[in-house]
């Protein structure tokens, strides 16, 4: 007999410089692929609308304010791994503040990558949305990751 799925929510953004860099946080003391590369991401939490917790997670990990008329969702996917999630993720194309390291007990470097020097280790979901945007920019389109 197969369970009821039970989903977690979670949000990406994607902050773009003015040299098509994309920002990314590499991970520690998380346990879900520390020493890897992500994008700035969390849970959405109950109550919120996952523009609310994209805005709440950007201002806590990377210290910056962002108006929701500023923010695109880009990419949808269903990640299947011990937990199964429903990651949104969101283009953010202006913000206020300077970008700094807003959680350093979970976040040992932040670094700007192209597309020709996307790093090896950057965490599967990260990865799907990174790969959408050089491919298309700003469709907006669904995608499953399966962990076997």
């Amino acid at each position: 007999m197969k369970r009821k799925p039970h989903f977690y929510w979670a949000v990406y953004g994607l902050i773009v410089n003015e040299n098509n860099e994309i920002l990314m946080l590499k991970r520690q003391n998380t346990g879900y692929y520390d020493e890897y590369f992500c994008l700035p991401s969390g849970h959405i939490e109950s109550g919120e609308t996952s523009e609310e917790s994209l805005l709440r997670e950007m201002k806590e990990e990377v210290c910056i304010d962002i108006q929701q008329e500023n923010i695109t969702p880009i990419g949808i996917s269903q990640r299947i791994t011990d937990e199964e999630y429903i990651d949104i993720c969101y283009y953010i194309q202006k913000w206020a503040g300077v970008i700094k390291n807003g959680e350093p007990e979970k976040c040992s470097e932040m670094k700007r990558f192209w597309k020709d020097n996307i790093p090896e280790n950057i965490t599967p979901d990260s990865n799907v949305m990174v790969q959408h945007w050089f491919k298309y920019h700003t469709s907006l389109k669904y995608y499953t990751y399966k962990e076997e």
